[in-house]
């Protein structure tokens, strides 16, 4: 055998304590190096050569290479120690059965595990064994065990079963076996392992027990549940059915494209989701979303989610509740808080808005409103109860909505009883769908201006009924609420308070003309109140001083005082209208109401001043177009005999030719007396 140098000298030295000593050396076990790096092992054995005198004079030596057996030894020695190891982390009852002697020994694990240490230290028969599986399952796996033993075919043994420990009790156990066979196919040798799983059959059953009652509460809860994989629902409980409107088989079936649920904004937020979950980003686990149901009906939901696993193989547990309703009454409550807020901005614009703005600004505020409300069509009506018909005053029209303003006057109110019956009570009138009106009059006006829906609120003034304000749905149908209908009414309030504040400033107006204009006629009146005392009292005077003439006869004397009588008499005239403009302005000129017959008083003045007019050269007639001759009318005949008598005397004084007429004729339910002349009129 070839040796490096560097074991050359150890081989010498063996070789040298051989002779010196005349002994052998045996089994020398070496580990030599070779070149190129490598290493064999040997065992080498070394003997003395011995001369006839039996003194040694060489070494003979014999070497073996065992560096296979070495390495085997090696190997075994490994697995032993990794199956010592395995043997103490592992909680398994290994378990060996000589077939043949009928006898098996456990390692020491039997003893820790189930208590049992005889056969460990002594080998026990299979009936040891069996006289432990619990009675309910001894007769089961006794005859699954030997049909495998007996078997030629089988080689391998499992079952579940109950076995007793030494403290009485039993554990679940999983058992299995290797069967080694001879070339007949006969079992010689069975080698196993057994398992306690006592802890995790109990762990499983508490599973399942957890697992029925949560999947129970899953299909019974209020709340929708979900299991989404990359766009899939690999499950769904009814709940979330009920909600969606789709079948489960359908949500399930793997080519559903949860999409479809979705609305426009929806997906396109479910898709950032998606795509920030996918990246491994952050993204709330709480939102609402806006879903479209199997039969096209808008749900809001809130969804709460949880997301397992990473990268492609993302699971999103989801919850999902249904809160429509919520989201409804919150919009509710937050359309009438702004509907509240838009009634007192437009309440605010009335104050102190100028009379040539009311018009302007009550068209903007019916647009302002109708746009709020949704509404197509917004617009007011008066009523004119003494030709009983309504008029569209105001309008707004969306855009593409025609206007109805020019076709909507003098609306017979005949034609809409109901509508008006309700607003005399001070109720709305509300039609959510006109085409669920019963065929009518209603029906046959709002039909051809395709309205859907119709709201007429009255405008009242106490217990007046002045008018309505109307919002047109043509596009869509609408529903109001008790509240919206509640502050469209308030805004009927705001417009009839303006209209009755614009009614009142012209009747101010109207009364400030008056109030100048009376002022003019008081100053001209004070300005011809010197001529009229002063021209009778000249004449008075100047009439008496002649009536001193002794020298006049007796046909003067008398001309003269009937001129002075006269002027006399122009005077009392003068100082009695003095009188009655000083009652009229201390509001003390009473009334006696009594019957007068109107045909006997025109008659009267026509007598009495006949004679006059003629001395003026003057004709007077009477003219009365009534039908009934007995025509009475209930005044204060005092005044109206005043009134006739100035008329008449100042048509005979500023009429220089021509005629007079006095007559009378009834005009809506009034009756009219008039004087007519051809003087010069009054400017």
């Amino acid at each position: 055998m070839l040796c490096l140098p560097k074991h050359a000298e150890k081989y010498r030295y063996d070789d040298r304590q051989v002779i010196l000593k005349n002994q052998p050396k045996l089994h020398i076990i070496e580990k030599l190096n070779q070149p190129e790096g490598k290493y064999i092992w040997t065992d080498t054995s070394k003997v003395p050569l011995i001369n006839p005198d039996g003194s040694p004079f060489g070494v003979l030596g014999i070497s073996e290479d065992i560096t296979e057996k070495i390495h085997n030894e090696q190997m075994l020695k490994t697995n032993e120690e990794r199956l010592r190891i395995a043997l103490k982390v592992t909680n398994d009852v290994v378990w060996d059965w000589d077939v043949i002697n009928n006898t098996q020994i456990w390692n020491e694990n039997g003893a820790e595990v189930f208590g049992w240490k005889d056969i460990i230290s002594t080998p026990q028969t299979d009936d040891w064994w069996i006289e432990k599986v619990h009675p309910d399952d001894v007769k089961r796996v006794e005859e699954n065990f030997y049909n495998a033993v007996n078997s030629t075919n089988i080689n391998f043994w499992y079952d579940e079963y109950r076995f007793r420990k030494s403290d009485g009790t039993y554990s679940e156990i999983i058992d299995r076996g290797h069967i080694l066979r001879n070339e007949n196919g006969s079992a010689y040798r069975m080698i196993g392992a057994m398992k306690d799983v006592s802890e995790q059959k109990r762990i499983a059953n508490k599973l399942m027990i957890s697992e029925t009652i949560f999947y129970s509460y899953v299909e019974n809860a209020f709340d929708g549940f979900y299991i989404l994989k990359d766009k899939r629902y690999e499950y769904v409980n009814k709940r979330f059915v009920e909600i969606t409107g789709h079948p489960f088989d359908e949500l399930t079936s793997g080519n559903f494209d949860f999409n479809v649920m979705l609305t426009e904004s929806g997906r396109k937020m479910m898709e950032e989701r998606y795509q920030k979950r996918y990246k491994g980003e952050s993204i709330p686990n709480q939102y609402e979303l806006e879903i479209i149901t199997k039969n096209d009906e808008i749900k809001y939901i809130e969804v709460s989610t949880v997301s397992i696993g990473e990268s492609n193989q993302i699971h999103v547990i989801g919850i999902m509740r249904d809160i429509t309703d919520r989201k409804s009454a919150e919009d509710k409550v937050k359309n009438e808080s702004a509907l509240r807020q838009l009634l007192m901005e437009l309440a605010l614009n009335y104050i102190n808005l100028p009379l040539n703005l009311v018009d302007t600004e009550i068209n903007k505020s019916l647009k302002i409103l109708g746009e709020f409300v949704g509404a197509d069509r917004a617009y007011t009506f008066d009523y004119d109860w003494d030709n009983n018909v309504c008029n569209n005053i105001y309008k707004w029209c969306a855009d593409g909505i025609s206007p109805q303003i020019d076709i909507l006057q003098n609306v017979p109110l005949e034609l809409m009883p109901d509508w008006v019956d309700a607003h005399l009570q001070g109720k709305e009138m509300y039609v959510p769908d006109v085409l669920s009106l019963p065929k009518g009059l209603v029906r046959e006006i709002l039909e051809p201006q395709d309205i859907k829906s119709v709201l007429a609120v009255p405008m009242m003034n106490g217990l007046d009924c002045l008018g309505f304000v109307g919002f047109d749905y043509v596009k869509k149908h609408h529903d109001y609420t008790d509240t919206e209908l509640h502050l469209l009414l308030l805004f009927s309030q705001i417009l009839v308070n303006i209209n009755l504040k614009v009614q009142s400033e012209k009747e101010l107006i109207l009364a400030k003309v008056k109030a100048e204009e009376s002022d003019k006629l008081k100053s001209s009146f004070l300005a011809n109140l010197s001529h009229e005392i002063r021209t009778p009292m000249n004449g008075i005077f100047g009439f008496m001083n002649i009536l001193r003439d002794p020298e006049l006869s007796a046909a003067e004397k008398d001309e003269f005082i009937q001129a002075l009588y006269i002027s006399g008499r122009r005077l009392m005239n003068t100082i009695d209208d003095i009188v009655t403009i000083s009652l009229i302005d201390a509001g003390q000129y009473s009334l006696n109401i009594t019957k007068v017959h109107i045909r006997e008083i025109i008659i009267n003045f026509h007598d009495i001043f006949e004679l006059q007019a003629f001395h003026k050269g003057l004709s007077i007639k009477t003219v009365m177009n009534v039908d009934n001759k007995d025509l009475i009318l209930h005044t204060d005949q005092q005044k109206l005999n005043i009134i006739i008598s100035n008329l008449l005397s100042n048509s005979i004084k500023f009429t220089s030719d021509g005629e007079i007429e006095i007559g009378c004729y009834v005009k809506n339910n009034s009756m009219i007396i008039y004087v007519k002349d051809t003087g010069i009129g009054i400017q």
